[in-house]
């Protein structure tokens, strides 16, 4: 009676560990939403951001981010054809983005403080994005390095701040 009770109770836990399978339809990867919570773009505890967030914020929501770099492990091609992309974020969370004077997209922002990472949901899908941001502290230059999550991790980014839309970007060094 003991063995039957043991290999009911074997049985019984193998088939309740299957792994799910998505629904039809469904991705088999599943990641946290990308919306912005209630009362601002700061994923988090409900407390006040650091001086620090709030200094990232005011450098983000100013002017347009220009990518003045873009580098992608065997990808030489990728460079120019996003040299000149810009985004412009808003403190609400919400951004627009675009390549010189076209804007082409927009969709809603939000950043993790506690890792560093700003989450980009556009309108279209290929350009949604999850990425370790460092600002500089003259708030003028940021590197964006991309994660796994949109299999982005072979990307790197230097975006330059400029207060208008611009027809081309100076040339390096200048």
């Amino acid at each position: 009676m003991l063995r039957l009770i043991i290999l009911c109770f074997f049985l019984s836990s193998l088939f309740a560990c299957k792994p799910e399978t998505p629904a039809e339809g469904e991705s088999a990867t599943k990641t946290r939403p990308i919306t912005p919570p209630e009362g601002g773009p700061i994923i988090g505890a409900n407390k006040q951001p650091s001086m620090q967030t709030e200094q990232l914020f005011k450098y983000l929501s100013t002017g347009y981010w220009y990518v003045e770099a873009y580098v992608k492990i065997n990808d030489r091609e990728s460079a120019l054809e996003n040299r000149g992309r810009w985004y412009r974020f808003s403190p609400e969370g919400t951004f627009e983005s675009g390549k010189f004077l076209t804007a082409s997209s927009k969709g809603s922002w939000t950043y993790d403080p506690q890792n560093a990472l700003i989450f980009i949901d556009s309108q279209n899908d290929l350009e949604d994005g999850e990425w370790k941001l460092q600002m500089g502290k003259s708030g003028t230059v940021m590197i964006w390095v991309g994660t796994t999550r949109f299999l982005q991790n072979s990307i790197q980014l230097k975006l330059e701040n400029y207060l208008e839309l611009m027809a081309e970007l100076p040339a390096p060094g200048n």
